[in-house]
């Protein structure tokens, strides 16, 4: 696999803002974000809910309405954890969601590496797939991109499972799951876990342009491309109107989850494009910043 040169540049000045610093015994030069003092003073970001209200700069609040939060920061060594849902149901929509994901990882990769930092790759199916082991320095992208290549067979998911997995194998860090969250599994638990664990959870959620906005009439049969378990339904007004509110339903316990937990959150789509999800859309939320 492979990134365009033009955006490859543009990542190339471009650095992740985790929320907190990571103790390691390893010593990058990515600046890490922290709240306290004594640290040096490096920017400001919109207010998130569970931050501190001590660190909202209110004199910025009396001027212009908006909260801010003042981010400092000291150099140290970060380690980000990439997991990649690998069920079947990410093989779905045009283009699809999983080579979304895939790409979303390997810029993000070329971020992390690129900042002498560490960063590792998982597949989340039944179990976790280790797909690169942690890596270090700009020149092992190229294996890494190799090994992202390799990773192509999708499987059932147990995402609860997985995450379990991952916290007995992994100290604190910042980890990045990206998925479609279409899962059973009672994987919020696990996700609470990390957090009181002290790892620095993001949610990058991907859908298809088909599951958002299905283009379906009359009489079809559905089939769960998972379990293969199929139901013939009639396609009507009504029908779609309930399962957009249920789909609405979804996606806000979602989000609704993660402000509870302080998690980051992005909720995208397979029709935007890489430059737009890793350039507008996760600088928006606050994951990515410029050097």
């Amino acid at each position: 696999m492979s990134l365009p040169k033009k955006l490859l540049a543009q990542l190339s000045r471009l650095k992740l803002q985790p929320r907190y610093c990571f103790s390691s015994k390893f010593k990058g030069e990515h600046q890490s974000t922290k709240h306290g003092a004594g640290l040096e003073f490096a920017d400001y970001r919109a207010y998130q809910l569970g931050d501190e209200l001590s660190h909202v700069d209110w004199n910025l609040y009396a001027r212009s309405r908006r909260s801010f939060v003042k981010v400092f920061q000291f150099e140290s060594d970060l380690t980000v954890s990439l997991l990649i849902d690998g069920s079947i149901s990410m093989d779905f929509g045009m283009p699809k969601k999983i080579d979304l994901a895939r790409n979303i990882a390997l810029a993000l990769s070329y971020v992390v590496l690129n900042s002498n930092n560490r960063v590792q790759l998982y597949a989340c199916q039944e179990n976790l797939i280790p797909i690169s082991p942690s890596t270090f320095g700009l020149p092992e992208f190229f294996h890494l991109s190799t090994a992202m290549e390799g990773f192509s067979n999708l499987g059932s998911l147990d995402l609860a499972t997985c995450l379990r997995q991952f916290t007995e194998l992994n100290q604190p860090g910042l980890v990045i799951l990206i998925s479609d969250f279409f899962d059973h599994t009672t994987y919020q638990d696990m996700l609470t876990l990390l957090v009181k664990q002290k790892f620095e959870v993001v949610l990058i959620q991907i859908l298809s342009l088909e599951e958002l906005d299905p283009d379906l009439s009359g009489e079809a049969q559905l089939v769960d491309v998972e379990t293969q378990k199929s139901k013939d339904v009639s396609v009507t007004k009504r029908s779609l109107s309930t399962y957009k509110k249920n789909l609405e339903h979804f996606l806000d316990q979602i989000q609704n989850f993660c402000q509870q937990h302080s998690i980051t959150y992005l909720q995208t789509n397979n029709q935007n494009s890489l430059e737009q999800i890793i350039l507008e859309n996760l600088r928006k939320v606050g994951l990515i910043g410029t050097i």
